[in-house]
């Protein structure tokens, strides 16, 4: 596997405290670049137990993900949600608990924005809307991860 990026479906501090898989992470490009990903950043269970799912959300954190947190890449500054940088020390959070099931939701995406500028011009389009091509690009690996994951724990 030569992925730059990698996304684990799981805890990552337990699956690399296994020897057995250690030797074959660690020659993986993706952990030698220091760009490993985990889904534990809100909590072990949050994806699965919050009150409404945010699958934008997702789709958001993982194109922070690839593109580095440190680069706007057409969805404007994102805090990633689900996805933990693990080489970041970024910590597992406690699962929360429902105190108020009648408080309203708070919106973790990012604001919506047209990413095709207005002011385009016989059918030429600006640079900004190129990253509309980019984000249906992550868009199809975000369904394929997803297929992925589901098969992996469901299938």
């Amino acid at each position: 596997a030569a992925a730059d990026v990698c996304v684990f479906a799981q805890d990552w501090d337990q699956l690399y405290q296994e020897s057995s898989v250690r030797d074959v992470l660690d020659a993986l490009p993706c952990v030698q670049n220091g760009r490993v990903f985990d889904n534990q950043k809100n909590g072990q269970n949050d994806w699965f137990e919050s009150r409404i799912s945010n699958p934008d959300v997702l789709l958001e954190d993982l194109v922070m993900a690839i593109h580095d947190d440190s680069s706007v890449y057409g969805i404007g500054f994102h805090n990633r949600v689900w996805l933990r940088d693990v080489f970041a020390n970024e910590t597992v959070a406690v699962d929360g608990v429902c105190e108020d099931t009648e408080e309203a939701v708070t919106v973790l995406a990012n604001e919506c924005v047209n990413v095709i500028s207005t002011d385009c011009q016989a059918g030429e389009f600006s640079e900004q809307s190129s990253s509309k091509e980019n984000v249906g690009k992550v868009s199809l690996l975000l369904t394929f991860v997803w297929g992925v994951f589901l098969a992996v724990n469901f299938g």
